[in-house]
């Protein structure tokens, strides 16, 4: 064959167009692979005579475009191009040169995973039970459509048993999220399961419904979800698939076994009674719940929805943080976006981009709200140089030891927020014009601007510990403060939705209760 031709080999295993992908996604990522990822640059090089030897240039980004653009017909074509570029490599550069022998060794890799995609074609038919512990998420992600009604979902899984409850997309948030920040979700379950990189090739085969957690955060984040019976099957099935998967007694198996307990209590508990009784609960689920008959009934409260902080504060506890690893001598590789032209293949790896100047920028727009969603964002820096450098290099090292430094400030600042949160203001100097001591600040607003998790508990709590009389009181204090917020539920019982209280009334409602408790006051 002349120089620089294609080599169409028949023996070429057939291929379909996500696994040229894959495949070709694996080699850039392989530590020779910078030397064939781009066009070569004959000017930048001096190469003045490159291309009278090679007269078909090929490298690995120009086949990533093709595969992506569907140029390729069958798996054979695609073959022929990669094995081009090895070709090429070793027409151009002589026997026993640093990219001669770059140009085999990547063949070889080449030719190990075409073996891997045969056998895995040979074996697609059966579903041998898995010898590997796995993760039990997807890969790729489904694509974001809109998720509908349970019951257009299809018959790919069991109906739930236990009726689920009607939950607003705030609350599929909250119970997500409970699960998420696990350490065995954030182990193996919130991120789709790489075949390749688990070893586990026959995944597909066993599990034709792939889910992760964080392919269900997706579709919550853009309220995909057309009912909360369509939600919970998604997360039904992440432990499903991996019980599925994983044999019984192995780690992964009695994790998803774990997990679903903690996931069905929860989603128990968000029903609250009426869940039990068959019927679906309200889809907004009052904070508190006061039964004079009966105070103890006061504690039965739905889990709290996410903490919403207030952007100003957000902003006032990231910024320091921001400052911090900027001043990180190992911040400059993640201090502004990556230079597209400098890396033309970034982005076909890599769909949300993020650097510190970013973050930066969304900070002073006050776009965060809450301080998971600025450790996200940061988080999400240290995860694309992963994907896109792979472990055990250089720079996917100085990342892992600055999120171990943000992780750790991050953690410092929820502390503080909290902190910050439950302590009661005092008034400027501590007394009043008249000398006497301040009264306990019943209607000064919070710094924070938001009635937290902590504090409607802690409200729930002292209000179980009074007498059915006090009770009473505190229902006509609420109703003066907020009427909106009670509801009655029979002639002589009611619920507090917290939810309706603005920070200044609720913090009148809950000094109210405290003093009551202290100086055992039966009214105000």
């Amino acid at each position: 064959e002349p120089p620089g031709s294609k080599r169409m080999r028949t023996d070429e295993p057939e291929l379909s167009n996500r696994q040229c992908k894959e495949i070709i996604k694996a080699l850039m990522k392989h530590k020779f692979a910078h030397v064939f990822n781009n066009p070569v640059d004959t000017i930048a090089l001096g190469l003045t005579d490159y291309f009278d030897k090679i007269s078909h240039p090929m490298d690995f980004g120009t086949i990533l475009s093709k595969v992506t653009g569907g140029a390729y017909t069958s798996g054979v074509e695609f073959c022929a191009d990669v094995r081009l570029v090895f070709d090429n490599a070793r027409t151009y550069n002589p026997p026993g040169s640093d990219v001669h022998l770059m140009a085999t060794e990547l063949e070889e890799d080449f030719d190990k995973r075409l073996r891997a995609q045969a056998a895995k074609a040979a074996t697609a038919l059966m579903a041998p039970p898995p010898a590997t512990i796995a993760p039990v998420s997807s890969a790729p992600p489904p694509p974001l459509e809109p998720v509908a009604p349970s019951a257009q979902l299809g018959a790919a899984e069991e109906e739930p048993e236990l009726p689920v409850p009607t939950l607003t997309n705030r609350q599929h948030s909250q119970l997500l999220r409970n699960l998420m920040r696990t350490e065995e979700a954030m182990t193996v379950f919130n991120v789709p399961v790489d075949p390749e990189k688990h070893g586990v090739p026959d995944y597909f085969s066993v599990i034709l419904h792939p889910m992760d957690f964080g392919t269900v955060e997706k579709r919550v984040d853009a309220n995909m979800y057309a009912d909360t019976a369509a939600f919970v099957k998604d997360v039904r099935l992440v432990f499903s698939n991996a019980k599925t998967y994983n044999a019984p007694g192995t780690t992964v198996h009695g994790w998803a076994a774990k997990l679903e307990k903690m996931f069905e209590t929860d989603l128990r508990a968000f029903a609250g009674p009426m869940g039990k009784s068959g019927s679906c609960a309200p889809s907004r689920q009052p904070s508190v719940a006061c039964v004079p008959q009966l105070a103890a009934q006061a504690s039965t409260f739905a889990p709290p929805e996410p903490l919403q902080e207030n952007a100003k504060v957000v902003t006032s506890l990231c910024k320091p943080i921001l400052l911090t690893l900027k001043g990180h001598h190992y911040s400059k590789t993640f201090a502004h976006p990556v230079d597209a032209k400098k890396y033309p293949t970034y982005r076909d790896f890599i769909e949300q981009p993020m650097d510190l100047k970013t973050v930066g920028k969304k900070l002073d727009r006050g776009e965060y709200h809450t301080l998971d969603q600025c450790h996200a964002d940061i988080d999400l820096i240290w995860a694309n140089c992963r994907t896109f450098n792979g472990e055990n290099t250089w720079v996917t090292n100085h990342a892992n030891a600055l999120k171990r430094i943000a992780d750790g400030k991050f953690e410092a600042a929820r502390h503080k927020l909290l902190a910050g949160i439950m302590a009661s203001p005092r008034p400027p100097g501590g007394k009043n014009k008249k000398g006497v001591g301040a009264r306990p600040p019943v209607e000064s607003s919070n710094e924070f601007g938001c009635v937290t998790p902590e504090m409607r508990h802690q409200l729930t709590v002292n209000a179980a510990k009074l007498e059915q009389a006090q009770l009473r009181s505190m229902m006509t204090v609420v109703k003066q403060c907020a009427p909106t917020a009670v509801i009655p539920t029979s002639a002589q019982s009611w619920e507090i939705d917290v939810d309706q209280l603005d920070i200044r009334s609720f913090i009148k409602i809950d000094t109210w209760v405290r003093r009551l408790l202290v100086n055992k006051l039966v009214a105000c």
